[in-house]
């Protein structure tokens, strides 16, 4: 969508430039810091880090529940919280 308007606002903008600002972000120049520092982010490869752990973190807990490690788990916790009878 941001590619979308940002060839909608400049259409005299490449393609690699709009991809370039994807990847790395954006940096402002508007002459005050406070805005530089607001408009410039880091783009996609500043994420790299926290997409990777989501990833990870998904691809563990399918292991989990395929090997059904989970459902073990969450049976034995359940005979510490249900009350026994007799």
């Amino acid at each position: 969508m941001g590619l979308l308007v940002g060839v909608i606002h400049n259409p005299k903008v490449s393609i690699s430039t709009l991809t370039n600002y994807v990847m790395n972000g954006y940096v402002a120049h508007t002459g005050n810091k406070m805005l530089d520092t607001l408009f410039s982010k880091g783009g996609i490869s500043s994420m790299l880090s926290s997409v990777a752990l989501i990833i990870l973190a998904l691809a563990l807990g399918g292991i989990l529940i395929k090997f059904n490690i989970i459902s073990v788990l969450i049976n034995k916790m359940a005979t510490f919280v249900t009350p026994q009878e007799g």
